[in-house]
């Protein structure tokens, strides 16, 4: 299966392959070969290699990134408290308008059913602008009438 190969590519070399990759290049073999005899890239490989040369050992370090501060059932908590707290959804005037940028993360069904019972600016989808000063001027490029001399632009903006 051509799918299946692809993506053993990417996934992560186990302690046993990492042990073989080193064991073939400690016996003389080029990058190319042992990629090819372990069915990994050049680049997993090389970077397998690095390590070793690096750091003495070829077993991955666990828990990259920082550390947890607060436990899964405070998070829990912190998420119940918010969805309570009447600050967290103020009630906007009658006749607002919501402002939605249509990001992907956005577009999401969930946000899309919370959105849906707002007024929202029409917006073009993942817009890398949001400034509402944006949209204005857009408006008022429309309704303006394209002029060619300084002379009309100035008798158009005075109206």
């Amino acid at each position: 299966m051509p799918g299946k190969r692809a993506r053993r590519h990417f996934s992560q070399l186990s302690e046993f392959e990492r042990g073989l990759i080193i064991g073939m290049k400690t016996a003389g073999w080029s990058m190319r070969r042992i990629a090819g005899q372990a069915d990994r890239s050049d680049c997993a490989v090389r970077n397998c290699l690095e390590q070793w040369v690096r750091e003495g050992t070829h077993v991955r370090k666990t828990g990259s990134g920082a550390t947890r501060k607060t436990t899964r059932r405070e998070d829990q908590l912190i998420v119940r408290q918010a969805l309570v707290d009447p600050q967290t959804f103020p009630k906007w005037s009658p006749g607002a308008i919501f402002h939605q940028d249509n990001a992907r993360l956005h577009t999401a069904k969930v946000a899309q059913d919370f959105v849906r019972h707002f007024q929202t600016l029409p917006w073009p989808a993942r817009s890398p602008n949001l400034s509402p000063v944006e949209h204005v001027w857009d408006q008022l490029k429309r309704q303006m009438p394209s002029c060619h001399a300084v002379h009309d632009l100035e008798f158009y903006v005075q109206d």
